[in-house]
């Protein structure tokens, strides 16, 4: 998830590069868009506090309680006992019910007939400070499931995944100096279908894991060769000694040992399609993927895992620039404390001077194809 940044005021450094031009129902507009802004903050910040820090204390007792006292149904039941569980004060709800629309109950069956777990084993088995781990979820443990959801016509409202099952779980994880860097859970299965089912020809993969997506690619017909480029020689060495030899068709992988960047900008191999799977979440993906879009030209196509989360948190850093120049903060653009704030500062310079005269004109700053133009160009 990505915070909010703590931007750095000061009151001799003044810059108010963009102007806004706007009849009285466009700033009416501009403001709903802050005002949902500050809301998918707020929602990001209460999930993030909770997946990191008490997801397991939730109770099949306490959601049958709820479902009881209010005659709801379990997700609904879930989103109350989340809230009491989060300190929220009830006249609060409204602001999180977009919490509420993403909960789901999910079938742990729909997960455990995944391919890669069917048939892959996985040795509670060590290489350094970097080992294969058995994890599991319990029953009314919530975590992300799916990539989030953004409505441009609702000011960009996020819906962010929330799923929970109702029995335990469990799923192989790779540990590195006593953090999860890749887990098959849900989220990965869920947020990897569609790089999965483009895939053709010769793929290049940065970023080996546990192997999951190289192993669901390589059984396709299409799928010619799969490159793993990988600078860990821990993970390739567990990778080597414990997944390689279950792969149906070995001779479509090859590993390479190198830094992804390094390789991106240096090799002259070509591809047909690259996908990169090097970040935790799209806190940490954001400066990868700044650049890594810069850097693009091994492959004719390229996917980024959790991509439409990435444009999302770019886009929430530009409505703060949206909304530190509508309002005339007092802000430093040349000092960042933290990536969020480096992201903002380059913004800025890149939408430098923009003149708005409708929020037709915002909303098209905001889209898509407009945000990845910016990123390629920063």
């Amino acid at each position: 998830m990505v915070e909010e940044s703590s931007r750095i005021r000061y009151n001799h450094y003044r810059e108010y590069r963009m102007k806004f031009l706007l009849n009285p129902r466009d700033r009416a507009e501009l403001h709903q868009l802050f005002q949902t802004n500050e809301r998918n903050y707020a929602v990001t910040d209460l999930l993030s506090t909770y997946f990191h820090s008490c997801a397991r204390s939730l109770t099949k007792k306490e959601i049958f309680q709820e479902m009881e006292k209010r005659g709801a149904d379990e997700e609904t039941a879930f989103f109350f006992c989340l809230m009491r569980l989060m300190n929220v004060d009830s006249g609060e709800y409204r602001r999180f019910d977009s919490i509420r629309k993403g909960i789901h109950r999910l079938d742990p069956s729909r997960y455990e007939k995944n391919p890669f777990l069917q048939h892959i084993r996985f040795p509670e088995s060590w290489k350094g400070n970097a080992r294969f781990f058995n994890d599991s979820y319990l029953p009314y443990e919530g975590f992300p499931y799916a990539d989030i959801e953004v409505d441009p016509d609702d000011a960009y409202r996020e819906i962010c995944s929330v799923g929970f099952f109702t029995r335990r779980y469990a799923f192989p994880s790779l540990i590195q100096n006593g953090v999860t860097w890749m887990s098959l859970i849900p989220n990965e299965i869920e947020t990897m279908r569609s790089p999965i089912s483009s895939a053709k020809g010769n793929v290049l993969v940065y970023g080996l894991g546990i192997g999951y997506y190289a192993y669901m690619i390589h059984l396709k017909e299409e799928v010619r060769t799969v490159t793993i480029v990988e600078k860990d020689r821990r993970i390739i060495d567990l990778f080597d000694k414990h997944l390689y030899r279950q792969f149906p068709y070995p001779e479509k992988i090859r590993v390479i040992r190198a830094d992804a960047l390094q390789y991106e900008k240096e090799s002259n191999d070509r591809y047909d399609m690259a996908f990169i799977d090097l970040y935790h979440d799209e806190k940490d993906g954001i400066p990868l993927y700044r650049k890594f879009k810069k850097a693009e030209k091994r492959a004719d196509r390229y996917e980024y895992w959790l991509e439409k989360s990435l444009i999302e948190g770019i886009r929430r850093a530009l409505i703060t620039l949206l909304n530190e120049q509508y309002f005339r903060l007092n802000v430093d653009y040349v000092h960042a404390e933290n990536d969020n704030d480096d992201l903002i500062n380059a913004l800025y310079r890149y939408f430098s001077g923009t003149v708005f005269r409708s929020y037709r004109e915002i909303k098209e700053m905001l889209s898509e194809e407009s945000v990845l133009k910016a990123i390629r160009n920063l």
